[in-house]
């Protein structure tokens, strides 16, 4: 796991270089449009976020991909209803 900086975009990262997003080191296609959403209802909205795959690169296995896909669910269920997430 590590930390970087990802763009939250509706354009295609093949299209639109790295560069052109302030040396983004991930693309994300969904979470700005369910932030806009959740303002336009005036909801709250949090977000976590696995990076599956890379342009150019590494690309998470099926058994990696679905244990983070695991945790994922359950960080968003406690995240709903207030309790603390199990340990993964």
């Amino acid at each position: 796991m590590r930390a970087g900086l990802v763009a939250s975009t509706d354009l295609l990262p093949e299209r639109h270089p790295p560069a052109a997003h302030g040396g983004a080191q991930a693309f994300d296609l969904t979470t700005a449009a369910a932030f806009a959403a959740a303002a336009r209802g005036g909801a709250a909205a949090a977000c976590v976020l696995v990076v599956a795959g890379v342009l150019r690169g590494h690309a998470l296995d099926g058994d990696a991909l679905e244990a983070a896909e695991r945790t994922l669910g359950a960080l968003g269920a406690a995240a709903v209803s207030g309790a603390p997430a199990a340990a993964a």
